[in-house]
């Protein structure tokens, strides 16, 4: 049964270079997809006073996946090392600073034909920038995603 607190789908897109340097220059960076279910997604948004007296506006993102959140295809979590060091990618998942995390199904991966940037003006997205992990506590054992 599905907590009414975690009722969101978000897509997330691990960013990943494997393979070796050709001639000097580094692998194009690649993404992998994960779908993952019974997700909390929570935009916020303060105003703050500039020095100068104008409002400046600061959106933030938190997203809590659950421990047992429901995971496309049963992908394993795995730290960002040990994902950093995995041959295949599409065996598993990882919250890293730079991935980004979209909300809803997303159906498309991010290639040059369809960018980042492309993702980020067709879907309400978000760029990591810390990641709390709670796993190992017996009261809510989940990952807390904080990113703009």
């Amino acid at each position: 049964m599905t907590s009414p607190l975690y009722q969101d789908t978000i897509t997330i897109f691990n960013r990943y270079q494997r393979g070796g340097f050709m001639g000097g220059i580094p692998p194009a960076p690649s993404w992998d997809r994960t779908v993952i279910r019974n997700v909390t997604w929570q935009d916020q948004v303060h105003t703050n006073m500039s020095s100068a007296g104008s409002s400046v506006i600061d959106k933030t993102v938190s997203v809590i996946i659950p421990l047992n959140a429901e995971i496309e295809g049963n992908k394993k979590y795995f730290a960002p090392m040990d994902y950093a060091l995995m041959p295949n990618d599409q065996d598993g998942w990882t919250l890293q600073q730079r991935d980004i995390i979209a909300f809803g199904e997303i159906d498309r991966d991010i290639t040059p034909l369809f960018t980042e940037e492309d993702l980020a003006r067709e879907y309400k997205t978000m760029r990591i920038s810390g990641v709390t992990d709670t796993t190992n506590q017996s009261m809510i054992p989940s990952w807390k995603v904080e990113g703009v």
